[in-house]
C-alpha cells in the first residue's frame, strides 16, 4: 500500500511562517530540514499550483525592483485548518533503510578490518554533523529567544541525540569487532 506523501505538510508550515515564494521555501527546507527532510521543487511548484486550487493558499504576482515577476504564496484560513488538522493526526511509521547496518548483519561475510573501516568512516560523518549540529544550536540560542527558535532547538535537540548515539554505537560496534578478532 502508498504511503500518502508528507510534502504537502512540510510547505503548508512554511506559508504558516509567512508568505513565500517557491524558490524562498526550498531555500529554507535547506536551511532548516535538510538534515531530516528534503524538497524538491519539482515537489514544490506542482504542490502550491494545488493549494491554490485546493484554496489553501493565495498567489500574488509580484514584481520586484529587477521587474522580475514572481508569485508569492499565502496560506489560507482552509489551508491553516488542513495544516492543523495534519498536526494533530498519528504520525505513520517508517522503515529505515541503513547500508551500513546492512553491511554489519552480513559482516561475517568479510574480514572484520572492511567493518572497522566503514565504521570509522561513519564516525567522522557523525563527528562532523555533531559539531555543525551544535554550531547551529549555538547560533539559534544567541540569535533567537521565539517561539519559532524554541521548536527549531527541540527538533535539533533529536539530531544531537541522535549523533550521539550513533557515534556510541559506532564506537561499542569498533570494540566489540576488535575483541572478537584478537580472539580469532
Amino acid at each position: 500500500m502508498a504511503t500518502e506523501s508528507k510534502s504537502k505538510y512540510a510547505i503548508l508550515g512554511f506559508l504558516a511562517m509567512k508568505p513565500m515564494t517557491g524558490y524562498e521555501i526550498k531555500n529554507y527546507i535547506e536551511n532548516s530540514l535538510k538534515y531530516f527532510w528534503h524538497e524538491s521543487y519539482g515537489q514544490i511548484y506542482p504542490t502550491l499550483k494545488k493549494f491554490v486550487e485546493n484554496n489553501w493558499a493565495n498567489v500574488v504576482i509580484d514584481c520586484d525592483a529587477t521587474t522580475r515577476m514572481k508569485k508569492v504564496y499565502s496560506i489560507t484560513r482552509t489551508g491553516i485548518k488542513e495544516l492543523e488538522s495534519w498536526l494533530k493526526q498519528e504520525t505513520a511509521s517508517f522503515v529505515p533503510r541503513i547500508e551500513l547496518l546492512l553491511k554489519v548483519y552480513f559482516g561475517k561475510f568479510c574480514d572484520n578490518s572492511v567493518l572497522i573501516e566503514h565504521l570509522e568512516r561513519e564516525r567522522e560523518k557523525e563527528l562532523e554533523l555533531l559539531k555543525v549540529y551544535n554550531h547551529i544550536k549555538s547560533t539559534l540560542e544567541k540569535k533567537c529567544h521565539c517561539d519559532e527558535a524554541k521548536y527549531s532547538l527541540i527538533t535539533l535537540d533529536y539530531g544531537l541525540g541522535l549523533a550521539r548515539f550513533n557515534i556510541n554505537w559506532i564506537e561499542k560496534t569498533i570494540n566489540k569487532l576488535k575483541e572478537n578478532h584478537e580472539k580469532n
